[in-house]
């Protein structure tokens, strides 16, 4: 077999770190739209496939072996593999809200200096490098911050309370050089302040995902995301447990999932300055919550809706790796298992020779089987859009930030 006919589009799976960019194939293109290029491999996004050196090209990734035969077993048998159809993941739209209040600097329950904010910022940073690196359009991100010392809301008697985001906030949008600057930019430079106007954070940045429109290279049809981080309980003492839950239900509504990382002791034995059922409540009713939670827990940490983080006693680095932990777990949840096939030079898919090939951060290639429980399936059999991954196939390739997913063309494919 000559191993130059075969070419493999890899998609990185890093959230924001794991969705790559669809990129065209190298070589000329027959009548189906699919690379039939005999002298070059594909094109590749860089990110999550260099992270676990893994080529774009079947030859040097490692899917196809001697003789053409891949290296999990069962796809390249004689030379099968000969083109590939673009494809990528479900893009996600990211908003995080971060509460830069006074007490994210000061731990009122104790009267004690924390290390609150001195570890949430690096995280965040470590974050935004992190998506940057993977040069994804596919994972679009948006931050403000509410109530620290550049809010630009504050009164001249220092209270701070919106409306949000603000000129200085950084809008959804692809995580390119500049954007992730300037993500860094509004918290790298700034410290927290005042109060924690809560609805006025919430209320904002429903506003802003509702009338969010990707503009390119950021895909359409995606999934809207908010992610409310905050230590305390609102200032605005009107604004319960329950109004918090009826906003998050209410944008669950409109398409946009809610995520709630609750800052401050647990089990807080002061719900006046931190109310895990507070945080609770708005996981509960934004559709994030795992199965069989307590939104009222304050007890065991294992049943809580939220992702808690406690500082006790804590250092600023133990926290920090506990902040990019919970927003990894995020990325993960959202990342979808729906990978799309481009049909835009209106080439069909033959669905009976379509593989799929998960290959783990260690360079090792699976191939997946066709299996709507633990594998794969199409949106449509008969006129196919997307590849789907189900059950432990889906929650395995979510996990590994660092795997990669290539849809094989040209050979048969395998089933159950």
């Amino acid at each position: 077999m000559n191993k130059s006919v075969v070419s493999v589009f890899t998609l990185s799976l890093a959230v924001a770190a794991f969705l790559p960019a669809a990129q065209g194939c190298s070589g000329s293109k027959d009548g189906s739209g699919f690379n039939s290029s005999s002298g070059s491999s594909g094109s590749s996004g860089s990110s999550g496939a260099s992270s676990s050196g893994t080529s774009s090209s079947g030859a040097s990734s490692g899917l196809f072996g001697d003789g053409g035969t891949s290296s999990s077993g069962s796809l390249g048998d004689g030379g099968c593999a000969k083109a590939t159809a673009s494809a990528s993941r479900a893009p996600v739209y990211m908003l995080i809200a971060l509460d830069g209040s006074g007490s994210m600097d000061h731990d009122p329950a104790t009267n004690n200096p924390n290390q609150k904010w001195k570890a949430v910022v690096p995280a965040l940073d470590a974050i935004f490098d992190d998506v940057k690196s993977q040069n994804d359009p596919a994972f679009a991100m948006g931050m403000f911050v509410f109530s620290d010392q550049n809010d630009q809301s504050c009164n001249f008697l220092g209270l701070c309370n919106g409306p949000y985001p603000q000129n200085n906030d950084v809008a959804i949008g692809n995580v390119d050089g500049p954007h992730h600057d300037a993500l860094r930019g509004r918290i790298d430079g700034t410290s927290p302040k005042d109060g924690t106007p809560s609805q006025a954070a919430m209320s904002g940045a429903y506003a802003e995902l509702n009338a969010y429109k990707p503009a390119a290279p950021v895909p359409a049809n995606g999934k809207k995301v908010f992610v409310f981080m905050t230590d305390g309980v609102p200032s605005d003492q009107n604004f319960k447990a329950a109004n918090a839950a009826a906003l998050a239900a209410a944008a669950l509504g409109q398409g946009t999932l809610t995520f709630a990382v609750g800052i401050g002791d647990f089990p807080s034995g002061d719900t006046q300055s931190y109310d895990p059922a507070f945080m609770g409540a708005i996981a509960n009713a934004g559709g994030t919550a795992p199965a069989g939670c307590n939104p009222n827990e304050n007890a065991n940490v294992a049943n809580v809706c939220h992702f808690q983080v406690t500082p006790g006693n804590k250092t600023a680095a133990q926290l920090t790796a506990e902040f990019i932990a919970a927003i990894n777990k995020i990325r993960g949840q959202v990342a979808s298992c729906e990978y799309l096939l481009d049909k835009s030079k209106t080439g069909t898919v033959d669905p009976t020779q379509v593989n799929v090939v998960y290959t783990d951060s260690s360079g090792k290639p699976h191939d997946l089987v066709q299996d709507p429980a633990n594998g794969w399936t199409y949106d449509d059999p008969a006129n196919p859009t997307k590849v789907i991954l189900h059950g432990t196939d889906c929650n395995t390739v979510k996990a590994d930030t660092k795997g990669t997913i290539s849809i094989v063309l040209g050979c048969k494919t395998v089933t159950k």
